[in-house]
């Protein structure tokens, strides 16, 4: 295995932690987006199925940012060596993030309390982490949106290390209502995206003037 190649590897990885972490922080910090990544949060009981209560335009997106930063960071990369490489792919996904899939991921939805602290608590992200993300206490609002890496939560201040031994949580969103049926969890998005769009034109449209009356 030649350098570049392995560079690249690290490189595709850390372009995808980071799409990641900025895809997740604004589908919280962005209202409509929010509105589509909620289903995901409704969940009241944490499974690996968890991974698929997702909301279709929220996968959309996703995906167009992970393929788009990627591409980006790949490009710049292979520019700069003067040639095309490929990286190393273990099931046709990038090694690195295989390794967090086949290690980490199918634990970060379940009711497993482990919990990385100390160094490794700020460096990964684990079930325990996750969990806290999808709590409903206060509390744990906005918090640990990595995937696998915690270093950009650190950064951003979101970072919240779990206690060793098992906090009681509970799950959900507060105050709104849980998705039902799937059609449903589907549907029900674009109305609230719409009627929040129609209170802001209607707020706009009966805000005073500044304008002179001619």
């Amino acid at each position: 295995m030649s350098a570049p190649i392995f560079i690249l590897s690290v490189v595709s990885y850390l372009a995808y932690e980071i799409a990641y972490w900025t895809n997740h922080y604004l589908s919280h910090r962005v209202p409509f987006l929010w509105e589509f990544h909620k289903i995901h949060h409704t969940a009241q009981i944490l499974s690996p199925l968890t991974n698929f209560r997702v909301h279709i335009i929220d996968t959309i997106i996703f995906c167009n940012f992970i393929i788009f930063t990627n591409a980006c960071f790949q490009a710049v990369y292979i520019w700069f060596i003067g040639r095309h490489i490929d990286q190393l792919f273990i099931g046709g996904l990038n090694i690195f993030l295989f390794i967090g899939v086949l290690c980490l991921a199918h634990l970060q939805h379940t009711h497993i309390w482990i919990a990385f602290r100390g160094v490794w608590g700020t460096l990964l992200i684990s079930p325990a982490h996750h969990q806290l993300h999808h709590s409903d206490d206060p509390r744990h609002y906005n918090c640990n949106y990595g995937s696998f890496l915690g270093i950009w939560d650190w950064m951003a201040g979101t970072l919240i290390i779990p206690a060793r031994e098992r906090e009681a949580l509970s799950y959900g969103v507060l105050n709104d209502e849980t998705a039902g049926s799937f059609i449903q969890s589907q549907y029900a998005p674009f109305l609230r995206v719409y009627e929040s769009l129609k209170r802001s034109i209607t707020s706009m449209n009966l805000a005073p003037s500044n304008s002179p009356i001619k």
